[in-house]
């Protein structure tokens, strides 16, 4: 009988490793399914934001969709040479032509470039197209109806290899022996006049430095960035987790075990969270993979190292009993290695579940936030948390049924062979560090508080200094394309243009702005834009927050262009009409100006008609009327305004985030009291994050009364005890303002700009705020992963002083018991946390950089410092509960 629930028990291990191998089988390729799933259209905001109400009505009245692509070609020349040269015109000129014939046929249907708007006699729009030096110009590729992103990425990959050196140089100059006629049909010049046009020497075009960038460019650079950092970051990991696992293990079952484990986790989890992203359910963003990769490696890890600790700590334990009674052979090491296994799965097994649950709790609580980016967050992390929870509990356990014995192997080297002979007490037992340590605090519990309270309170202090921010130009590495291209049209031109802040004015869907009988309702809203427009202008103002380095100067280059409405040419209403007239008149009477103040029609003889000649004006009005389009809701109503605002700031920076509340303080003193007037909107990329950041922000509170209550019951039960669960949430806060602080320094101060050994580079920083989603993201991690350690201490604390009632002697085994395997876990965690930090990406960073130090400083000073020092100035009120609620509350018993 025995021998068949032997087999029975032995083949359960085999089906268990056996499900688990098509599980990793059948997900295997989930891992490049999340990459190729990223998508940029993540929701960050809900749709009753005031950006999103205005952004969505701006949309609705001017018929826009989000199938326009635009990319941004910069050109610098070489110091001494002028795009305004004809040289120069003529060169981009070809230029145009090139990438015309070269993506036209891709949807590019529209290229905006200086020397195209010089042809056409638009010189003042021109002009922004090239930098006060001008050594620098942009040209604008647009393409309409294209919002594929895998065709995006293609395009701007297909574009920057037309402007390789080789490439672009041939292509143009193949062209340019046929300029002087293609020049000619532009321009309706001669030809042989044309031909006195020069264009430079191959030589000085080859030293052309060209930079696509713009928002799809940024959005492509940020993708593939992110993949390749995801790669590299993770490979890392798993190589350091490897070593870490082979300097506590020492032995290959120690080392193969965890990593199957985390393969385990990960692969499902890749799985699941791309097949629910299909469903609609959530988008997944750019970093949201690196963030399960990130927690998944260090959870999975972490969860199965604590069961081999405890399944070698018993399996040495019953070997030794049996070594010693000479009882010791194959048969007994194969049930030693179940008993070993089935008591590890009850014990430790236990403990990482509850600890997961705790986890869980902390990242389920980012659901209260509401918004599509900390939804995708919670549910993926959530799930490689339970995976790895299930990992621990049934395919580890498996393994070490089965082959745990091997655990030891090498004996030598592994140290079991020694402490077997300690077991047996023919080998002396050495106290380990921990056991010394403990002691040490429990000797001067004051003053190791006081040390510990001491270390924490600059960094905590610190973190309330926080800017929150997105850092839109900083977010790539330095050698990032479309980085350097947004730093050029930073420092050259006007980037917020880019990007700018828009001014959604609403007259209502009755309201007609051209009607004839609204003229004085349109002079009135037309004077409102223009004294908005010389509120902007003249608007310079330097701020400090709090003596902090977050710093404005205004908006720039607020240019009435910007308005739509060119108050110095067109802003009488009449006027306005007069260029909504001539734009539909291609031809008008010639005239005979004799009498210059009474100009007549010049009449044919023939016909007794007037003759009728080019409209001079047409173009120039076509081209007004059509820009101006941009800005007033022409052919869709005439009721809706959109004015653009820019500034030089970041749009992710939280200076960029005060100006939207200026900006929307002084909108409604200049617009409020204008009868005509519905409803005014600030909107824009500015406007978006700012919302979206305070919109979290309204809900932090109740994630966090959510997430500590929660977490606080489940301890409550767990330690039968009003003040450890307190207790353990106070240092965990502890530990994440210490995380934020730190980022404070290193981030917002620049205290931490390069980390370098022997020439290598290993870190780089920039000043730049905190990302606005961090301190949320951060807390439910740390809240979760934070327990563990909590969980794993005090319960054998608990355990302890349950035999004994003695509370020094239970603290000082419970901390000696259990720190080595704590300090291991968190080594690998911060291990794990640092490789990520390494990346380029400016979110990885700070993520990375939080984690580590927040799990260094809770597995450190708070858990074997502040945590043992105050449960022995506490005594026996640690495990204080009012009977009353002892009887209601259910019995959880986690066996040691």
């Amino acid at each position: 009988m025995s021998k068949s629930i032997s087999k029975t028990t032995t083949m359960r291990h085999y089906i268990v490793i056996f499900i688990w191998i098509v599980i990793i089988i059948a997900s295997f390729s989930a891992r490049e399914a999340i990459t190729e799933d990223v998508t940029s259209s993540t929701e960050i905001i809900d749709s009753d934001q005031d950006s999103a109400v205005g952004l969505n009505l701006y949309k609705e009245r001017f018929n826009v969709t989000d199938d326009d692509t635009t990319h941004i070609i910069v050109l610098q020349l070489p110091e001494g040479e002028s795009f305004l040269d004809n040289k120069w015109r003529n060169y981009t000129l070809f230029l145009v032509q090139y990438l015309n014939d070269s993506l036209f046929e891709d949807g590019y249907d529209r290229i905006i470039a200086e020397s195209i708007l010089h042809l056409q006699g638009l010189d003042e729009f021109g002009a922004g197209l090239v930098s006060d030096d001008e050594t620098t110009t942009i040209i604008s590729l647009i393409a309409t109806g294209l919002s594929d992103e895998e065709l995006i990425t293609e395009h701007v990959h297909k574009i920057r290899a037309l402007l390789s050196a080789d490439k672009v140089n041939n292509g143009i100059y193949k062209l340019a022996s046929d300029y002087a006629t293609y020049y000619a049909g532009l321009t309706g010049a001669d030809p042989d006049i044309i031909l006195n046009s020069i264009m430079p020497e191959r030589t000085d075009a080859d030293k052309i430095n060209y930079i696509v960038t713009g928002n799809s460019a940024n959005f492509v650079d940020i993708i593939e960035t992110a993949e390749k950092s995801f790669d590299e970051s993770e490979f890392l990991a798993i190589i350091v987790a490897i070593v870490i696992l082979a300097l506590v293990f020492k032995s290959p079952l120690g080392i193969f075990i965890p990593i199957l484990a985390m393969v385990a986790s990960l692969l499902p989890t890749y799985f699941i969270t791309t097949l629910i992203s299909r469903t609609g359910l959530f988008a997944i963003s750019d970093f949201l993979p690196a963030i399960i990769g990130m927690i998944g490696i260090a959870v999975a890890v972490d969860y199965n190292l604590f069961s081999l600790v405890r399944f070698r700590e018993e399996y040495r334990k019953k070997k030794a009993a049996l070594i010693s009674t000479g009882d010791w052979n194959k048969t007994t090491k194969r049930i030693t290695q179940e008993e070993a296994a089935t008591k590890t799965n009850r014990t430790t097994g236990n403990a990482v579940m509850y600890s997961g649950f705790t986890v869980i709790i902390g990242f389920s609580s980012m659901l209260v936030l509401g918004n599509d980016f900390t939804l995708g967050m919670a549910v993926s992390v959530s799930t490689v948390v339970a995976i790895s929870i299930l990992t621990a509990r049934t395919l580890t356990v498996s393994i070490l049924a089965l082959f745990g014995d091997i655990l030891d192997w090498p004996n030598i080297i592994s140290g079991g062979s020694r402490e077997i002979k300690e077991l047996q007490g023919t080998r002396k037992h050495h106290k380990t560090i921990w056991e010394r340590w403990s002691k040490a605090v429990l000797k001067k519990p004051y003053t190791f508080l006081f040390i510990g309270i001491l270390t924490m309170t600059p960094f905590i202090i610190t973190s309330f200094d926080m800017d929150l921010s997105f850092d839109f130009v900083k977010s790539l590495p330095p050698e990032s394309e479309s980085r350097q291209g947004f730093e050029v049209l930073q420092n050259e031109f006007d980037f917020g243009s880019l990007n700018p802040m828009q001014v959604v004015v609403d007259l209502g869907s009755d309201f007609d702005m051209f009607a004839p009988q609204n003229a004085d309702a349109a002079k009135s809203i037309l004077n409102s834009v223009e004294e908005l427009a010389n509120w902007s202008l003249a608007y310079s103002e330097v701020r400090t927050k709090d003596d902090s380095l977050m710093e404005f100067d205004g908006f720039s280059a607020v240019s009435v262009v910007n308005t739509g409405i060119d108050s110095s040419r067109f802003f009488e209403y009449e006027e306005l009409q007069g260029m909504l007239l001539m734009s539909t008149m291609p031809v008008v009477p010639a005239m005979n100006y004799t009498d210059p103040l009474n100009p007549t029609p010049i009449i044919n003889s023939t016909t007794g008609l007037p003759i009728l000649v080019e409209n001079p004006y047409y173009y120039q009005a076509v081209q007004f009327v059509g820009y101006m389009g941009n800005y007033i809701n022409m052919d869709y109503g005439n009721n809706t305004l959109k004015i653009d605002i820019t500034t030089p700031l970041d749009p992710g920076s939280a200076a960029a985030w005060e100006l939207v509340e200026i900006l929307r303080a002084e909108i409604d003193d200049i617009f409020g009291d204008n009868e005509y007037v519905v409803d005014l909107y600030v909107t824009g990329l500015s406007a978006i994050f700012r919302d979206s950041s305070f919109e979290m922000y309204e809900n932090v509170p109740l994630m966090i009364i959510v997430a500590t209550t929660l977490i606080f019951l489940a301890l409550l039960v767990l330690f039968r005890s009003i003040a450890l669960p307190i207790k353990a949430i106070l240092t965990i806060s502890g530990s994440i303002l210490f995380g934020l602080g730190s980022l404070v320094m290193i981030f917002q101060y620049g205290w931490l700009p390069e980390l370098s050994i022997l020439g290598t580079v290993f870190w780089t920083s920039e000043v730049v705020g905190v990302s606005y989603f961090l301190p949320t993201f951060l807390f439910t991690t740390i809240l979760g992963l934070g327990m563990d350690y909590s969980i794993l201490i005090i319960s054998r604390i608990k355990e302890e002083y349950d035999k004994t009632g003695d509370m020094d002697e239970s603290v000082g085994i419970g901390i000696s018991k259990t720190a080595g395997v704590i300090t291991s876990a968190a080594t690998i965690m911060i291990a794990t946390f640092l490789v990520f930090a390494s990346s380029p990406m400016l979110v990885l960073k700070m993520l990375g950089i939080a984690l580590a130090v927040s799990i260094a400083v809770d597995a450190t000073i708070s858990r074997i410092l502040l945590l043992p020092a105050a449960m022995k100035l506490l005594g026996s009120t640690n495990w204080w509960l009012p009977r009353w609620l002892d009887k209601i509350l259910p019995k959880i018993e986690l066996e040691h």
